[in-house]
């Protein structure tokens, strides 16, 4: 097989072939977009899947036979998507291609012929104005040199967002969004700060340029913010200019949503700010506590997104997982990569004479993906010290109730019934019983008839004295403390334990862990230490394997890491939804837990990747509804790996989620886009 993997301008990209038994080809196209696969060993009809280098979106195209020409454009991905779609595969070509084995591949094959048709009656104008009327979108030869039918990709109006294509021509626009956006405008919003002082910067001037070189400029105000209305359903660069500073770019920003998209705070640089800062940091197993990370090479180019672009420095992490390099202040963009974990870009804004970035990545070997639907990320600053990922999902047992994944209850598997918790109820019935008889308790009244958080709230508030409530709340938190404690104690027994017999002395009198730690540092030969390492590898997991494998014996979801604070450098939290049930709305929402600033100005990023490789970043929002900015909606996904980009400040959780928008392709009842109310009253202590 050979062909062009084009967007208009000609696009290296890591290459994927799936043959009908299953089989799959990997390959790589040049940065002129041609390659060539020896694709005898698969078994027609063939699916194509093409990632992009240069922002990680997806195409998809299709071969009938296992020799010849199968491009992979825009146009090839929208009509597999569309053909999937007719012949019933309700995620589109993503679901397609993950089950393409036991797919109803001629049905498929019936239907592109047919969407073909559709989309060549819709462009039909722009193929005749560029000579291509009789061009086979599949198996036609071209070259990405801008002239004929690389002319027509030049010239169509359209866009591509994670593996979503929309085509606009004329009156008439085409795409493959698993949702209905009902509003063509959308406010674009966002902050500049000066680098130096964090000062908020007015009069900056914001330039939004889409695809189509059509822009829309904004003025930031006296608190830095700015709001421009955009076009829903596109691709911006923004570009920031202010006197006296460097011009930011930030490309690949996208509308798709349904309120607003927030940009973040965007820092400027003094003009001929070049002085060299240290940065430093750490890389860990994101499924772990702290499993270090060693020979992850990391490569900075210059620039937001800048995937492709030149490495202007490299960094190796060792066998802490600890790295240090040294840059120019500036953005840059940092690619981790380490054999059996995803490789990761992230951005950095880094200043001064020594800057800190930490890091987690996730395994992607075969024992640890298995199963594994779609991994979650959270990342924030320092403050808020504690923000809180939640998972909801449809009920794993005959009690009709959604499950709740949180901080007091990581871990939904279908082998357990107590992890559900009801729409209005935020922990499981365990713990609304134990409330219950506290409540009994202190008032001793029979409380049977309460059987929800939220009737625990209002009998709290309803019903209880100023001096019953401090002693119901002084209890709570020593249960909690209790619990905490225990865990805590069991690993400092542990570890003196280990220490006692490699040094052979009584270490009886530490009972801290910062003093065990003391005792690590200042007692212990090398090879004292290097044993101890080596015992608590192996009790805790080897910084040689790979994560724990989270999605086994009947695991949902799963909490994989809680960063309750930055004692531990800024590591992301990190979610696991192992697998789905048919039908189902999985919702993800970030709560503020604790600490000063809000969820927006801890500048707090969400990253899902689902199992087809479609990968969505999500930035909170500035503005909140209700003006309380301590619950972040971010986004809903469904069972067949359809991500919803909710991306709403909701306030407090007493309010539904109102949105401009409606699901074309999912199940009504599953309440796509609104919030599950009194989902976050009441919860537990730390």
């Amino acid at each position: 097989l050979t062909g062009t993997v084009a967007t208009g301008l000609g696009a290296s990209s890591d290459i994927a072939f799936v043959g009908a038994q299953g089989h799959m080809l990997n390959g790589h196209s040049t940065e002129s977009g041609s390659y060539s696969i020896d694709a005898s060993s698969l078994t027609q009809p063939i699916m194509v899947k093409a990632t992009l280098d240069k922002d990680g979106s997806i195409l998809y195209s299709f071969a009938e036979s296992t020799s010849g020409v199968v491009n992979v454009t825009p146009l090839t991905s929208f009509i597999v998507d569309q053909a999937a779609q007719a012949a019933g595969v309700s995620g589109g070509a993503s679901q397609l291609f993950q089950n393409y084995a036991t797919a109803d591949r001629s049905s498929v094959t019936t239907h592109i012929e047919t969407e073909t048709r559709d989309l060549d009656t819709v462009i039909a104008s722009q193929m005749t104005e560029d000579g291509v009327t009789e061009f086979d979108h599949f198996s036609g030869d071209f070259d990405a040199d801008h002239t004929g039918y690389d002319g027509l990709l030049d010239n169509l109006d359209m866009v591509v967002y994670q593996d979503d294509v929309i085509i606009r021509e004329g009156n008439t626009t085409l795409d493959t969004l698993n949702y209905d956006i009902a509003v063509s405008e959308i406010n674009a919003t966002g902050q500049v700060v000066n680098i130096t002082d964090n000062s908020p910067m007015s009069n900056v001037n914001i330039t939004f340029t889409n695809n189509v070189n059509e822009s829309k400029s904004a003025i930031t105000d006296t608190n830095g913010f700015f709001t421009l209305p955009i076009d829903t359903m596109r691709t911006y660069t923004v570009t920031i200019t202010a006197d006296g500073f460097d011009t930011q770019v930030i490309p690949n920003v996208s509308s798709f949503a349904f309120t607003q998209e927030n940009i973040g705070s965007i820092p400027m640089f003094p003009e001929g700010v070049s002085a060299n800062t240290t940065l430093s940091g750490k890389v860990i197993d994101g499924r772990t506590s702290g499993t270090a990370l060693k020979n992850v090479s990391i490569n900075f180019r210059a620039g937001y997104d800048n995937r492709i672009g030149d490495v202007v420095q490299t960094a190796t992490t060792d066998t802490d997982g600890s790295y240090e390099a040294t840059l120019a202040s500036g953005v840059y963009t940092a690619e981790l990569t380490v054999d059996g974990y995803a490789r990761i870009y992230r951005n950095v804004e880094i200043f001064g004479d020594a800057f800190t970035w930490d890091a987690s990545m996730l395994a992607e070997s075969a024992d640890v993906a298995s199963g594994a639907f779609a991994t979650i990320t959270l990342n924030w600053d320092a403050n808020p010290s504690d923000l809180d990922s939640h998972l909801t999902g449809p009920s794993i047992n005959e009690n009709g109730s959604r499950f709740h994944m949180a901080f007091y209850n990581p871990t939904i598997s279908s082998n357990s019934d107590t992890s559900t918790v009801t729409e209005d109820s935020a922990v499981d019935p365990e713990w609304i019983a134990y409330q219950r008889t506290l409540l009994e308790d202190i008032t001793g009244e029979e409380l049977s008839s309460i059987t929800t958080m939220e009737d625990i709230a209002t009998y709290y508030g309803n019903n209880l004295t100023a001096e019953q409530q401090a002693i119901f709340d002084s209890r709570i938190q020593a249960y909690i403390s209790e619990f905490q404690q225990e865990a805590l104690n069991a690993n400092i027994d542990y570890i003196r334990t280990q220490l006692e017999e490699i040094s052979g002395a009584d270490l009886s009198s530490l009972t801290t862990m910062e003093e065990l730690v003391t005792y690590y540092g200042n007692n212990l030969t090398t090879e004292q230490q290097a044993a101890f390492d080596s015992r608590m590898n192996e009790h805790y997991g080897s910084e040689e394997s790979s994560s724990t494998p989270i999605c086994a014996d009947g695991v949902i979801a799963n909490l994989d890491r809680d960063r309750t604070n930055d004692s531990n450098g800024l590591l992301p939290e990190t979610t696991t939804l192992c697998s789905v049930t048919a039908g189902g709305m999985y919702k993800y929402y970030v709560h503020e837990f604790s600490g000063a600033g809000t969820i927006s100005s801890g500048h707090a990023t969400v990253t899902v990747t689902t199992a087809s490789g479609v990968t969505n970043t999500f930035t909170a929002p500035s503005i909140g509804e209700t003006g309380v900015d301590d619950i972040w909606h971010v986004f809903d996904i469904d069972a067949d790996g359809n991500i919803y980009p909710v991306n709403q400040i909701v306030g407090n959780d007493s309010t539904e989620s109102t949105l401009f928008a409606s699901p074309s392709r999912t199940n009504s009842a599953n309440k796509p886009f609104a919030m599950e109310k009194g989902l976050l009253n009441n919860l537990p202590a730390k």
